[in-house]
């Protein structure tokens, strides 16, 4: 994966794409287990900055399914995290929202305070975007106390 994340330093995104299907690829034919779910969390990315986000939201799906499958608590919280920042990027803010909370419950139960903050600090951003500033404002009130 230190390849496919050179790709996206250098702002290779084609190739970083062809990379990480290889490596999505082989984990399958050679049934890796357990599976990594960066090789589709780095395609997911590549293609929101290729401009293709809706092409985007899949792989980011398949890697939280990635996650899951996998029983990483930590791993799941913060991909739920980078899903409610790809969707306030994409202005949808409404969708982000139930990943920011999910993050957060998350996060608390693990006492994983930076987390808690980047959740409340998400949901801030999320509700101001939809134009619910009180709630916004709550939120970030919260993130400033950790």
């Amino acid at each position: 994966s230190n390849v496919i994340m050179g790709y996206d330093k250098l702002g290779q995104y084609q190739q970083l794409i062809q990379a990480a299907l290889r490596a999505i690829r082989y984990q399958e034919q050679h049934q890796v287990r357990p599976r990594a779910p960066i090789p589709h969390r780095l395609i997911g990315g590549a293609l929101v900055k290729l401009g293709r986000s809706e092409e985007a939201v899949t792989y980011y799906q398949k890697a939280g399914e990635i996650f899951r499958e996998n029983g990483d608590p930590r791993g799941i919280a913060i991909f739920e995290n980078q899903l409610g920042e790809f969707y306030v990027n994409v202005n949808r803010p409404a969708d982000a929202v139930p990943h920011y909370r999910e993050c957060l419950k998350m996060a608390e139960q693990m006492k994983f305070e930076l987390l808690q903050f980047d959740a409340l600090d998400g949901l801030a951003n999320a509700y101001r975007a939809l134009n619910r500033l009180p709630e916004g404002f709550t939120f970030a009130r919260r993130a400033l106390a950790i």
